[in-house]
């Protein structure tokens, strides 16, 4: 089950800062347990640790750039949903990709690069589960 927004904020902001977050908006939570909307992906490796990502939190407008294998606006779209794991393995297949985002209720997976590795600001959006690209 999907944690309530709001719910854990504190650790919350502290897991997105360890991921190598910036700047934060309020009501996040971790992404304990929501694994499993839509098929595809098999977790393994870091990718399988949910605490990897952050619930509620997307890149802030202007921060990010699509590549190659998102599910939109890039070359090589992968439009087919996938389960959280699924998204962060797609994230760690692509040479680009620095961060994904999830969309739980369609199994939407976006993977970006940040414009500025400096400023990697967060902002609120619900139904979004963002994450860092893990190590192969």
């Amino acid at each position: 089950a999907r944690l309530a927004p709001g719910a854990g904020a504190p650790t919350s902001l502290a897991a997105a800062s360890a991921l190598g977050f910036g700047s934060l908006g309020g009501g996040a939570s971790t992404a304990t347990g929501v694994d499993g909307a839509g098929g595809g992906g098999v977790s393994s490796g870091a990718c399988a640790d949910s605490r990897a990502a952050v619930v509620d939190l997307e890149p802030a407008d202007g921060m990010v750039l699509h590549v190659a294998g998102s599910a939109c606006c890039a070359p090589s779209p992968q439009p087919a949903p996938t389960d959280r794991s699924g998204c962060c393995q797609r994230c760690s297949a692509s040479v680009g990709c620095e961060v994904y985002v999830w969309q739980p209720s369609v199994g939407t997976c976006w993977l970006m690069s940040w414009k500025d590795a400096q400023q990697r600001t967060l902002a609120p959006a619900p139904d979004r589960v963002t994450g860092e690209r893990q190590a192969r």
